[in-house]
């Protein structure tokens, strides 16, 4: 990203997921803009400010948003963890607390024929491997409409 102008402050705390490290960043950034002795003096256009994260970060890039107060207009968010990962509510996000921005999500963990078990909730990788196995047992499963991809789940 830096090579492509953009200027980069990356969290290293263990609870980014909070978005509180980005926030902060981001608002370094902006008065760093308006500091004469600063390096970043006039040089960065803080009206487009972004963030991007990836599974806590990426939670964190979306908390940042939500806190923001309309500083942070867009996020990035790769592999956003799973809700089971949730047990502390600060270090996940609620969207229906989104009030401006826009968020573009980035996922490609599962197979397309994993997620219909993941969205129903089954997350673990041998939960999935048996309901995979439970649908082809009844027969509900999609590899029965693809005879001719026998490794297609």
């Amino acid at each position: 990203m830096a090579s492509w102008g953009f200027v980069i402050i990356a969290a290293q705390d263990k609870n980014s997921g909070v978005g509180q490290t980005i926030l902060d960043g981001a608002n370094f950034l902006t008065a760093a803009n308006g500091n004469s002795p600063s390096i970043f003096f006039h040089k960065l256009n803080v009206s487009q400010v972004g963030s991007f994260g990836h599974s806590q970060g990426a939670t964190g890039a979306v908390n940042a948003l939500i806190k923001s107060a309309g500083m942070i207009k867009t996020v990035l968010a790769i592999e956003l963890p799973g809700q089971q990962f949730c047990a502390n509510p600060l270090n996940c996000t609620d969207t229906s607390h989104l009030t401006q921005g826009s968020i573009f999500l980035v996922d490609g963990s599962l197979r397309h024929s994993d997620f219909a078990a993941y969205a129903a909730g089954i997350s673990h990788p041998t939960a999935i491997y048996r309901r995979v196995l439970q649908r082809r047992a009844r027969g509900r499963h999609q590899s029965e409409r693809y005879a001719d991809r026998p490794n297609a789940l």
